[in-house]
């Protein structure tokens, strides 16, 4: 199952059209978006703007100081598998450094989700 199809079972959306699905889906993730920038610094939202947008220095030195041996996890991996078949699929060092730089920045990750979620899943029509 994709992604997109786990979030719309995951928020309950299965009554929508695919387009009004489609519309929940962006507004509900760009929600958990600002709600997982809340009380970041300038300079914070700054170094993760550049790591989204994929600057490779950026993305480079802030795993080389805060998850030095990255390569070796098992996210890391798992993320890495598949670009020989598809070399558009994003870098893993992005994703993974982009993960990882809300693990670690980002106040009550999993409360901010689990909030949007139930907001999202009570009523999904306010976010269309």
């Amino acid at each position: 199952m994709d992604q997109t199809a786990q979030l719309i079972e995951l928020l309950g959306l299965q009554e929508f059209s695919p387009e009004e699905q489609q519309t929940i889906i962006e507004n509900y993730q760009m929600e958990v978006g600002e709600g997982l920038t809340e009380g970041l610094t300038e300079a914070q939202l700054q170094e993760y703007q550049q790591i989204i947008d994929g600057n490779q220095q950026v993305i480079s030195d802030w795993l080389e100081q805060n998850q030095p041996e990255y390569r070796e996890s098992t996210a890391f991996q798992e993320l890495s598998e598949g670009y020989d078949e598809d070399p558009e699929k994003v870098p893993a060092d992005k994703v993974y450094a982009s993960i990882a730089w809300v693990q670690l920045n980002a106040t009550d990750m999993e409360g901010t989700v689990a909030r949007i979620q139930a907001e999202v899943k009570a009523n999904p029509a306010q976010y269309l």
